[in-house]
């Protein structure tokens, strides 16, 4: 995993590494996190509101050392889970693009993510 050092106070971040799937950028690992975020055209509606991800991008931010999935829905929430969770729970489907693994967002934890006020920031100093 790739550092690099926090011009904040000195403390160290990891840097975004994308992860590329049929020559595009589909998310990026930061961290032990693969991060995505999804368009309401991502989501599978039927039969319920799911997330579907290639095995194959989940094989490479796997080796980018990701343990953790956080998808930002087009609501806003933040849709956690584990990365061998999901491949225990995932049903695999066929969308004309090759096979997915699919998990209903019910199965995630999610976190509603909202920016700080300023006030919020003054609790810090």
């Amino acid at each position: 995993m790739s550092r690099i050092p926090d011009s904040v106070d000195g403390r160290q971040a990891f840097r975004p590494i994308p992860v590329r799937f049929n020559g595009r950028t589909v998310g990026v690992v930061v961290g032990n996190e693969f991060r995505r975020t999804l368009r309401p055209e991502h989501l599978l509606r039927f039969p319920r509101d799911a997330v579907a991800q290639s095995p194959e991008v989940l094989d490479v931010a796997e080796g980018l050392g990701a343990d953790t999935l956080v998808y930002t829905l087009p609501d806003g929430r933040a849709a956690v889970m584990g990365l061998q969770a999901f491949r225990a729970v995932a049903t695999i489907i066929d969308r004309a693009a090759g096979l997915q693994l699919a998990v209903p967002i019910a199965r995630f934890f999610t976190v509603q993510v909202e920016r700080a006020t300023a006030e919020q920031l003054e609790l810090f100093r």
